[in-house]
């Protein structure tokens, strides 16, 4: 087997490994059985549950049999984005790893070193007979992306450490001290359909930066869904429109980079260009420095049905009045603490879906959006659902765990580890729920624009940062 990463270290032959099996949410089975494979050749102890949660148990090494059980995490699905060109199929093919620049990329996809750099690292732990370490109880969860699912059917009985390590952190200049709560919320609309003789238009926004909805919310970055609803809500109102079909954005957690809009209407063309480009006009202003490459264009499309005037302007509407992006701000922290995400619109036999995440760092932010939500599904007579709901992890001032690892990091380092909260959703949350006096920290390699097409792990950091956990697994 050829590879590009170096097979000799272990975290980048499995992070290599890891790249060639599909392993897109809800589609781990794979990857969850291959670890389970991998434990057993190594003579572990490995459990694997209805989900695909795996956990794998090593002894300690010698001298470290009495030092306290250590867990350490990662989650084994990636999020599947790809650009519009590309004929990737996340369902069969490998992803297609190369280094630029001392970066490890992925052609035309994502790269899914979230979280693949947590399991890699697990793996070379898991298999390395030399290194020095307490027992260890290594968990592999699965549909983290989709709402951290997966960790939510632990079961406490398998877990006896106290003391986790988080590898889903993506920086190594710090480690995060608490995340964001967040709910993921579906909702949907049959579109009445009768005879369409009116002059038929496709509208396309396109062109954005994207990203992940709560590492990058704060960045005010463009939204194409909410951007799609923005131009149909002024055609709307000038002209009066027919909706015929929407999709816009793959994933929840995800900003969305395009969407594509059919619609009919009985305004003069020349006057509903116009006013799509001034939309373009105004719209590119407001995202000068986040997303100069908007484009939003509208050409003639053909259509034989479309959707009543009634339930056209009821859906326009909602995706337009929805709120949407950076909320709330935690002035102490100096991180986002509420945030909201329209991430996917879909038209399917009919039916216009949409899938909402909102986030926030106290229970009564989460508990706020969903009324809010709620109401306006009600309103404009949407079907709607709660599909999940994860919980906050708060900052706990004292952490023996934490004072470890910054003095590990300080003596590899030479500088001092940065202590932040993410506005991000991490399965810490859930551990602290399942054991309430469990101390944890997170470490990570330097990784940029997780949930995109221009995702990267720095190289030089992958290596390094396995070296500071192997230093902090000594210390412990």
């Amino acid at each position: 087997m050829n590879y590009i990463l170096d097979e000799k270290l272990l975290h980048q032959k499995y992070f290599e490994d890891i790249s060639k099996i599909p392993h897109g949410s809800y589609n781990e089975k794979e990857l969850s059985d291959y670890l389970v494979e991998f434990a057993k050749n190594l003579s572990l102890k490995v459990k694997q549950d209805k989900m695909g949660n795996v956990i794998v148990y090593k002894e300690a090494s010698k001298g470290y049999e009495n030092h306290p059980i250590i867990i350490l995490q990662s989650h084994i699905d990636m999020v599947c984005e790809k650009n519009a060109c590309s004929n990737h199929n996340f369902l069969t093919d490998p992803i297609a790893l190369y280094i630029e620049d001392g970066y490890v990329k992925a052609k035309e996809t994502t790269l899914g070193a979230d979280d693949a750099y947590g399991v890699a690292y697990m793996m070379a732990i898991l298999e390395d007979n030399k290194l020095l370490h307490p027992p260890l109880e290594c968990v592999f969860t699965v549909c983290e992306e989709m709402g951290l699912l997966g960790v939510q059917e632990l079961k406490k009985e398998d877990l006896q450490g106290k003391k986790l390590i988080n590898l889903d952190n993506g920086n190594d200049l710090y480690t995060y001290v608490s995340c964001a709560g967040g709910v993921r919320f579906a909702f949907s609309k049959e579109m009445a359909m009768e005879s369409c003789s009116n002059p038929v238009y496709k509208l396309e926004v396109n062109g954005l930066y994207g990203g992940h909805s709560g590492g990058a919310i704060h960045q005010e970055r463009g939204n194409s869904n909410k951007i799609a609803s923005r131009v149909l809500y002024h055609l709307n109102k000038k002209f009066g429109i027919n909706l015929i079909d929407i999709n816009g954005g793959l994933k929840d957690n995800a900003i969305p980079r395009e969407c594509v809009v059919i619609f009919s209407s009985q305004g003069n063309k020349d006057e509903i260009i116009e006013l799509v480009k001034l939309q373009e006009e105004i719209i590119r202003r407001e995202l000068e420095f986040s997303d100069s490459g908007l484009s939003i264009s509208i050409s003639e499309e053909r259509a034989t049905k479309m959707c009543t005037k009634k339930i056209s302007d009821e859906i326009v509407t909602m995706f337009y009045l929805l709120p949407n992006g950076f909320e709330h701000r935690n002035l102490h922290l100096e991180t986002t603490s509420a945030s909201q995400n329209f991430g996917v619109i879909e038209t399917e036999n009919n039916i216009v879906k949409g899938a909402y995440t909102f986030r926030g760092a106290l229970d009564s932010y989460l508990d706020e959006e969903q009324e809010i939500i709620i109401n306006f599904c009600d309103i404009f007579g949407f079907q709607w659902e709660c599909v999940s709901r994860h919980p906050t992890w708060e900052y706990e001032a004292n952490s023996s765990m934490r004072e470890t690892l910054k003095k590990v990091y300080r003596d590899f380092y030479k500088r001092e580890m940065i202590e932040r909260a993410t506005h991000g959703s991490l399965e810490c949350g859930v551990f602290k729920k399942i054991i309430p006096d469990i101390d944890i920290v997170t470490i990570g390699p330097e990784c940029y624009d997780a949930h995109t097409t221009t995702e990267r792990m720095n190289l030089k950091s992958f290596d390094d940062t396995y070296l500071v956990l192997v230093k902090f697994l000594e210390n412990l």
